[in-house]
């Protein structure tokens, strides 16, 4: 028994281990569209992405229809002013129904550590806000807890 309990220990300390390296490289942190915008050498660049869903409802041994969604299509445009100053607008059509601009705000870069953005950003209350392009979640849909308790996509008028 005590062997059983001891051969458990070492294996959850070494999964741990694992994991954390993983974590750690720079091949699997998720990726924020708007930031390789900011980090582009280009004066123009244009970006998007667009999330079709098909849920398939099964249970009950009954056939029932699917549901496709076409959930969003995103348009990104930045432009580079100077070296220091740019621009970053995001706008989204969501169910082919509404259209909201996401993002569009002034980033002003003072050193590559210090910058000043103004307009309509993202919040950065949890991960799934800021980073929350549909490669970067495991999945169809957000996670739950990020569609119902933490709002995402949460935006907000300011400068910081």
């Amino acid at each position: 028994m005590k062997y059983w309990k001891s051969l458990t220990l070492i294996m959850a300390i070494s999964l741990t281990f694992v994991f954390t390296a993983q974590a750690q490289n720079a091949e699997y942190s998720p990726v924020n569209t708007v930031s390789n915008l900011l980090k582009s050498d280009q004066r123009i660049t244009f970006g998007g992405y667009g999330q079709i869903d098909y849920n398939q409802p099964f249970g009950n041994n009954t056939l029932q229809n699917g549901n496709l969604d076409v959930h969003r299509l995103v348009l990104m445009f930045g432009y580079r002013f100077s070296d220091k100053l740019s621009l970053v607008s995001e706008i989204e059509v969501e169910h082919v129904q509404e259209v909201y601009i996401e993002q569009a705000f002034l980033n002003y870069s003072f050193a590559h550590y210090l910058q000043v953005r103004a307009g309509l950003m993202l919040v950065p209350m949890g991960i799934i806000n800021e980073y929350h392009e549909p490669t970067n979640y495991h999945g169809v849909e957000r996670p739950l807890i990020d569609s119902y308790i933490v709002p995402t996509t949460w935006r907000e008028i300011g400068i910081g």
